[in-house]
């Protein structure tokens, strides 16, 4: 992990919510977080459970940086994605697990009923179920539901070991991706069609999470799917802890170029755009109708909300500290218009050189000496950057955009957060979606 402040976007996130820890500590406790996964023998070869393990790893591997091991290794084959059958072991050393065995104060994870867990992590249908009990599932999961079970559970692991919550392991979490609110789900969470053509804009914290999400879904063939990467940043250091896909190879390079490789190893085909989308920006006639958005520019939101797609999905993260675990989507065209979904903020004083009105512990490292005031700057204009966060959101946009193709109906608003499952709130739009163009899966 680099030395750079500026780029730790961890240690920034503790400073910010523990206010009483310097940065040393801030470290220490990185640096010594783990997790360790037990996963039931009796749900290994089940999709929902690969597909959990395979998120907590991927983010855990980013929040945790003493690492993410696991009880024991599956000897059983991948049964997630498209790619050709290989041991689901090799699938989570791939993805950032740890082979030697875990520290004894590794916070545990258990997917399943069975070990001795801190939480216990579960996809009944379309639910994603996580709490201090084992809990029985009343129907098959899915991909998605699992990889929302994977990412809330991260969180939980997270806040309870790292930022010290004292509830968090306590409180059952349940969430459902068909119906966000509440509402009962369809019986049957089997994924039968899946997007085909997607206009996937912004490649940072979202749309990486949105990428890894596509390639773990049960398509038959992924040379049908067609993804079009639009993206004008380049991969900085400031990147590699909370962007799910960014190595440190990418550091320097185009992001759309970057993701394209990764998705074309998946066998998905690409269109790269490194072009801003502007008010004047449209999808051309052969180009992708549905999009999903993954940027923190408001103007950029509004430009591509506005664009004339044919469904667009929006999902937006919480900017401070204190917003780190909320996630909000907004679907076009709705009953909103993009300004009622993101109105103008009255004017207020930018951060900048003379007014760094900083919390107290960035304050204190410009006095120390350990960071300049530009750097200081930096942080306090720098979003909060969270992948479990990012791939919960991910999960639920994709989720919804499933929902669409089935039933040409989704969520045009879709409130929730990872800390307290019944604050999630839904609105269903209220006009037929147009046709999605989706390809089957297995």
């Amino acid at each position: 992990m680099t030395s750079n402040i500026e780029a730790d976007r961890g240690s920034q996130l503790l400073l910010a919510v523990l206010p009483d820890m310097d940065l040393q500590g801030a470290r220490m406790a990185l640096d010594r977080a783990s997790l360790e996964i037990i996963i039931d023998d009796d749900v290994e070869q089940s999709a929902w459970a690969q597909a959990c393990a395979i998120a907590i790893v991927a983010c855990g591997s980013k929040m945790f940086r003493r690492g993410v091991f696991l009880s024991r290794q599956p000897e059983c084959e991948t049964v997630v994605g498209n790619g050709l059958p290989r041991l689901f072991k090799r699938a989570l050393l791939e993805a950032g697990c740890r082979k030697e065995p875990a520290p004894a104060h590794a916070f545990r994870i258990c997917i399943g009923t069975k070990g001795a867990g801190h939480i216990y992590v579960s996809a009944s249908g379309w639910k994603a179920i996580v709490g201090p009990k084992p809990v029985a599932r009343t129907s098959p999961g899915n991909e998605l539901s699992g990889i929302f079970a994977g990412a809330a559970s991260t969180a939980i692991a997270f806040r309870a070991s790292v930022l010290s919550d004292p509830i968090a392991a306590r409180r059952v979490l349940e969430y459902d991706l068909w119906q966000p609110q509440g509402q009962s789900s369809p019986a049957s969470a089997e994924l039968r069609n899946l997007p085909a053509d997607l206009w996937l804009l912004g490649m940072g914290n979202l749309g990486q999470a949105t990428l890894f999400t596509l390639g773990l879904l049960p398509y038959r063939d992924t040379s049908q799917v067609r993804l079009l990467l639009n993206d004008p940043d380049i991969c900085g250091w400031e990147n590699l802890g909370v962007q799910l896909l960014t190595q440190p190879n990418w550091i320097g390079r185009t992001k759309v170029r970057c993701a394209a490789d990764w998705a074309e190893r998946v066998g998905f085909r690409t269109i790269l755009t490194e072009r801003k989308f502007l008010a004047t920006s449209r999808p051309d006639q052969d180009e992708p109708r549905v999009a999903l958005v993954g940027v923190d520019n408001l103007n950029a939101r509004r430009f591509a909300a506005s664009a004339e797609f044919d469904l667009l999905i929006d999902a937006g993260l919480g900017s401070t500290a204190n917003e780190a675990f909320d996630v909000r989507l907004h679907a076009f065209p709705g009953s909103r218009m993009p300004l009622d979904a993101w109105p103008e903020a009255e004017p207020s004083e930018r951060v900048g050189e003379g007014n760094v009105v900083k919390r107290g512990n960035i304050q204190s490292l410009v006095q120390a000496g350990v960071l300049d005031e530009c750097g200081a700057i930096t942080i306090e204009n720098q979003p909060v950057g969270v992948p479990c966060t990012a791939l919960a959101a991910a999960a639920m946009q994709v989720a919804q955009l499933c929902r669409a193709i089935e039933t040409g109906s989704c969520c045009e608003m879709v409130d929730f957060d990872l800390v307290n499952s019944n604050r999630a709130v839904s609105q269903v739009m209220g006009r037929p979606v147009s046709p999605i163009v989706a390809c089957p899966a297995r």
